[in-house]
């Protein structure tokens, strides 16, 4: 079973908030959030009218998490409420099982308060003592400033760019940046 130890943290603001593994048991609250997070984010590729995630499947979603070893769901959580959630998944076949791809996001009013820091922190940590996880990846859109300036404080480096990867709209586009960290594990 993949987990991290609980942890809560202030952030900037005197808020106290909660780091712990997410159960199946938060799949409507954490719908939720998704939701709020969908409507007010400019930098997610799935839209929230494309959101049809039903609580059964976020439930499946969850537990997946939680059952393999390469996998982790991590939700902040502040008065009750989740404000942000990082999820890691390592590849399925042999040869990539040794790299997971994250995604974060964080509640647009908890964005600059550490609660990214806090998330991301809680993942490396989990990662260095999982001697299978030897890379972290992620993608993240140019325009997303703050999650490069996050990302690159954490050690990401750049590997790569998809080219016109996201449409916008008619004529729009915006790249993707591949980024990857390199864990220190136990068994190096």
């Amino acid at each position: 079973m993949s987990s991290i130890p609980p942890r809560q943290f202030e952030t900037k603001t005197g808020k106290t908030v909660l780091l712990r593994t997410a159960s199946p048991d938060d799949a409507t609250a954490l719908l939720a959030y998704l939701r709020e997070v969908l409507v007010s984010s400019e930098h997610l590729v799935t839209q929230a009218d494309e959101f049809d995630v039903t609580e059964d499947h976020e439930r499946e979603w969850i537990e997946r998490h939680r059952e393999a070893p390469g996998s982790l769901a991590i939700l902040a959580e502040s008065d009750g409420a989740v404000i942000g959630l990082l999820d890691f998944e390592c590849g399925q076949r042999r040869r990539i099982a040794h790299r997971g791809v994250l995604g974060l996001t964080v509640h647009s009013q908890y964005q600059s308060r550490g609660v990214g820091n806090a998330l991301l922190q809680a993942l490396i940590d989990w990662a260095e003592a999982n001697p299978s996880v030897d890379k972290l990846a992620l993608s993240v859109a140019p325009a997303n400033e703050r999650a490069l300036c996050l990302y690159r404080k954490f050690g990401f480096l750049e590997e790569g760019r998809r080219i016109r990867e996201i449409k916008l709209g008619p004529g729009d586009y915006e790249d993707d940046i591949l980024m990857y960290r390199l864990v220190d594990s136990p068994d190096d």
